[in-house]
């Protein structure tokens, strides 16, 4: 998911598919949130570096 609400939310089959893109995915927004309920984490990729990631508790 970006930051730019008119950018579509791309899904991929795997976090690691992600991470094997992951230059050519940050490069489309300053901020980007990745979520899979199916493993309850979100990582925030903030445009200052950071990287934060949560526990998703339902």
């Amino acid at each position: 998911m970006w930051d730019e609400f008119t950018l579509p939310i791309v899904q991929c089959s795997s976090l690691s598919k992600l991470f094997e893109q992951l230059e050519d995915v940050l490069i489309v927004s300053f901020d980007i949130w990745v979520f899979s309920f199916a493993e309850k984490y979100v990582i925030e990729f903030y445009h200052e570096g950071d990287i934060t990631i949560g526990i998703i508790d339902e």
